[in-house]
């Protein structure tokens, strides 16, 4: 009995490294999931290898094949910013490919380097045109001692040519005025004030607003009357505010204007409704 339970013994034995052997290099060295797991990493290799091919065919075929050459520049300049210093900020060349520039990195870098400009559009015409097209902010006033205007919006940005004869904004000396910045507080009711008159054409020529008060706006007029001003709500710049400043701006004009008001040199307007000489 001894030696029958020995050779069951080995048998036992060698039937388990049997498993063992088949397994280790069967089915349980690559199973189910492993085996997906092979095909889905050679399927994104594959991918990657085929998109990197395409990409490489689509950069030939743009840049480089010569099928897409910029032959036509058209730009429409502004007042300051001439056709020749566009072309030379872009780097626009005749010649070169049509999709070499970035356009949509180019026109934010151009924004934001020339606070004069309101927008900038570059469009490509396929298949040898580029369009470029420059919109400059409009001065509406000056400040004074600096060659720097502001526009509608209160956007401050150098200016050089054609500010001589807009109205200015003084009084600021505390503030940081700076190109690219946005004014705020009592020189942005100046701003609110500018527009009012050049929009409703009420019969009132400002040649300067002094912001420098904390509750109201000292103008000088063209013939140098003085006129402090105030409307209800003028910090908020809604249309609430807007109404109440057309309001008391049309009844400042008709009494400035009127016979007994000619001759009188200094005005407040500083309360609703009312508008008299001091």
């Amino acid at each position: 009995m001894a030696w029958w339970r020995k050779r069951r013994s080995a048998a036992s034995r060698t039937r388990g490294a049997t498993r063992v052997f088949g397994r280790s290099t069967g089915r349980a060295a690559w199973s189910d999931g492993q085996r997906r797991l092979a095909r889905t990493l050679m399927v994104l290799v594959l991918l990657a290898l085929a998109g990197g091919g395409c990409w490489r065919g689509v950069r030939y075929y743009l840049l480089e094949s010569g099928t897409f050459t910029l032959r036509r520049l058209e730009i429409q300049a502004g007042e300051t910013l001439g056709e020749s210093r566009v072309r030379e900020y872009l780097k626009l060349q005749v010649g070169m490919p049509l999709f070499a520039a970035d356009i949509v990195r180019q026109q934010a870098d151009f924004m934001h380097d020339a606070p004069p400009l309101q927008a900038v559009t570059i469009q490509r015409e396929l298949p040898d045109k580029l369009k470029v097209r420059i919109v400059e902010r409009i001065p509406l006033a000056r400040f004074a001692r600096k060659p720097l205007a502001v526009d509608a919006e209160g956007q401050v940005f150098v200016r050089y040519h054609g500010i001589e004869m807009l109205p200015c904004i003084s009084g600021y000396e505390d503030l940081e005025i700076a190109p690219g910045m946005r004014v705020g507080g009592m020189a942005l009711a100046a701003v609110d004030l500018l527009n009012a008159l050049r929009a409703s054409q009420v019969p009132l020529a400002v040649v300067d607003i002094d912001v420098d008060h904390l509750d109201y706006v000292y103008c000088t007029m063209s013939d140098q009357r003085r006129v402090k001003l105030a409307w209800r709500y003028m910090q908020d710049r809604d249309e609430r505010s807007h109404k109440w400043l057309l309001a008391q701006l049309r009844g400042l004009a008709e009494s400035m204007n009127s016979e007994r008001g000619r001759p009188r040199s200094r005005w407040d307007a500083t309360v609703p409704g009312r508008a008299y000489a001091q």
